[in-house]
């Protein structure tokens, strides 16, 4: 999620390394270069509206957009994205790998907490190994999963090491995530599972720290003063990021000027905007969330290939991207947005354009599908969570189903009941649910294998001895590398081949603000990005 907002414009040049390389990144220290030190005293304030918000303030337990774009406001974490989604200096000064299972971070020694207390390697380490522990039962446990995350050690006061169970192409971006995200280990033992309930129970080191909190309804954080790196201090005196429920009330809100801005808005509503001279209207197509069905492989209908490509042929696609997002939406033939597919993109566009999902329905394959697995009038039921989309892809998926012989069920879900349902670290109750995945990470691999990487994740219930022996040998192949993208192209193939979800359509990313508003541009990490930071009065 995780999807799940800016980047800081450091003139820092990070050399690039390969997995299993011993080469250091030495960077300069964002605290103390001159040049980019910011000397404004932050001004105004902002309303920023979302749509979903969590149970919690505690870093550790958030794993969706809306909630990770909160807390990368509140909480520093060792590592950033760029503007470009390059890695970049954070808590840490400096990085390198010294095999291909070991990572080290060196620490700036100026960051503190709120409180005061300095940011040291023991809250780093503790802050990384909580995550697995079952009592916090964190969603983003399949995360550290992914990115085989063994340990993180505490070497003296300034330096954490990294250990992986084995070696893994992304572990290196993971510390730019919510899994290196900080808090405070004294605050933590203090509070217990009280941590993150309240704006005084928790405690990070981030330009912005939270005054109020009112559970689906409003998150108010104040700059901090006095905020440790001179080259991200908060832009603006208050922030307060309001839920709003539905896509009428937040277009009344913008056009009134009480919402200064939003990232929730889908695409076709954010064109009706485009004309308003008071607000600012961005699109990049093809690079938000992709949406997508988890069909139950366990138990159930779904647990049938031949019902589940059934259903995959009778989704129009095209037709419901265009009912989502306008002209700016995608339709999909694969979990995985082409967007992400940056190096040997035209290897992998070809594969990608060869996979069996078709953007068009084919009603008559369909069909010929539900008659030979004898499932005329079977009931399929799917979970969905409410939101200013469910209604369109409800009734997209019913008539999918119509059109086949199938009785499409969808059940609405509250976002609780949706995250119970799909972070149970079981198959859910229903035949399927519908899903979204926004990359962790600026790579082709983002959207095939973290969302396969834990069984809170694994919403398919989806176990091949095949598809780990492919994950296998691109685990094996050096970063960035040939070998490593038809690794890729080969389990995004086999994940297709056997119906492992049913694609719908990509969002693009869309950003609407006041016009006064200006200097962030998303990007497709842009929820582990603190955008308040890097946004601004003109």
């Amino acid at each position: 999620m995780s999807s799940i907002s800016a980047k800081f414009k450091l003139s820092v040049i990070v050399a690039a390394f390969t997995l299993g390389s011993s080469m250091a990144v030495a960077v300069a220290n964002p605290s103390t270069s001159a040049a980019l030190v910011r000397s404004a005293k932050p001004t105004g304030s902002i309303t920023w509206g979302i749509t979903t918000q969590d149970e919690s303030l505690d870093p550790g337990v958030l794993y969706s957009t809306d909630d990770n774009s909160i807390t990368f406001e509140e909480c520093d974490s060792l590592l950033k994205f760029g503007t470009n989604d390059q890695l970049e200096p954070d808590l840490a000064s400096s990085w390198k790998q010294t095999s291909p299972t070991t990572y080290v971070y060196n620490l700036v020694h100026n960051a503190r907490f709120w409180d005061g207390n300095p940011v040291t390697a023991t809250d780093v380490a503790f802050s990384i190994n909580r995550l697995s522990s079952p009592k916090l039962a964190s969603p983003l446990l399949s995360l550290v999963q992914a990115g085989s995350i063994k340990e993180a050690i505490a070497n003296g006061k300034w330096q954490v090491i990294i250990k992986l169970s084995q070696a893994n192409p992304i572990a290196k971006d993971l510390p730019a995530t919510p899994i290196g995200q900080v808090v405070e280990k004294s605050a933590v033992e203090k509070w217990g599972s009280a941590f993150g309930s309240a704006p005084n129970k928790v405690m990070c080191s981030g330009p912005y720290r939270p005054v109020s909190y009112v559970k689906g309804a409003t998150t108010v954080l104040d700059a901090v003063p006095n905020y440790w790196n001179k080259a991200a201090l908060p832009t603006f005196k208050q922030i307060t990021f309001e839920q709003v429920n539905d896509a009428e009330a937040l277009i009344a809100g913008l056009r009134s000027g009480a919402i200064s801005g939003t990232f929730d808005l889908d695409a076709r509503d954010a064109i009706t905007l485009e004309h308003d001279s008071n607000l600012d209207v961005q699109f990049v197509r093809y690079a938000g969330n992709s949406n997508f069905i988890n069909p139950n492989l366990e138990k159930g209908p779904l647990a049938n290939p031949l019902i589940r490509k059934a259903l995959s042929l009778a989704v129009n696609r095209s037709a419901l991207a265009y009912a989502i997002d306008g002209a700016e939406g995608e339709p999909l033939k694969d979990m995985e947005t082409p967007a992400l597919f940056t190096d040997y993109r035209s290897l992998y566009l070809a594969a990608y354009n060869s996979l069996p999902n078709p953007i068009h329905s084919d009603i008559a394959a369909a069909k010929a599908l539900i008659k030979e697995a004898h499932a005329q009038g079977t009931t399929v039921t799917i979970g969905i969570e409410d939101s200013l989309t469910s209604d369109t892809v409800s009734a997209e998926l019913e008539a999918a189903g119509q059109a086949i012989g199938l009785k499409v069920e969808m059940v609405r879900l509250t976002s609780a009941a949706f995250d119970a349902t799909v972070y149970s670290g079981h198959c859910p109750s229903y035949d399927a649910v519908t899903g979204y995945w926004a990359p962790d990470f600026p790579t082709a691999a983002a959207e095939i294998v973290p969302p396969l990487a834990s069984v809170y994740s694994n919403n398919s219930c989806y176990f091949s001895s095949t598809y780990n022996a492919l994950k296998a040998k691109w685990t094996a192949s050096p970063n960035g590398s040939e070998t490593q993208a038809r690794a890729t192209i080969a389990m995004m193939k086999l994940v297709a081949d056997d119906y492992v979800y049913i694609p719908l359509y990509a969002d693009p990313l869309v950003q609407v603000r006041e016009v006064s508003l200006t200097g962030y541009t998303e990007t497709q990490v842009w929820e582990y990005q603190p955008f308040a930071v890097e946004l601004h009065f003109k």
